[in-house]
């Protein structure tokens, strides 16, 4: 089982003009499809406080969000930044956010009661 928190999330934003670099380089003027070449989305990236930036900030330099993406749940199909998954790379993780997995629990815990026969 993976984890994946608001940490992960702003570990990516941390992280993102370096793995930028790494792939497209920030000495290249690689023409990247929409938002531009490949060192001003670099300088782009790296003019961002890490702390504060968002991943809508990243998702409009580079173009799309990609780059810095959160887990969506398989319950409620949203985006989120505290979730678990389920499976691996090979097959595929399916993410459950904390609060349908709360939800779940509930349910599993109340089945229980109700299947459990009285002493």
């Amino acid at each position: 089982m993976e984890f994946k928190t608001a940490e992960y999330a702003r570990e990516q934003i941390r992280t993102v003009a370096a793995r930028w670099d790494a792939v497209y380089g920030p000495r290249f003027d690689f023409q990247i499809v929409g938002p531009g070449d490949s060192r001003s989305i670099s300088e782009a990236l790296h003019s961002f406080d890490p702390e504060t930036a968002s991943a809508d900030d990243v998702a409009v330099v580079i173009g799309n969000g990609s780059w810095v993406e959160m887990p969506m749940c398989l319950e409620c199909k949203t985006a989120t930044t505290d979730a678990a998954g389920f499976g691996d790379e090979d097959i595929g993780v399916a993410w459950c956010c904390a609060q349908c997995m709360r939800r779940a629990l509930r349910k599993l815990a109340g089945d229980r009661r109700r299947k459990t026969p009285n002493v």
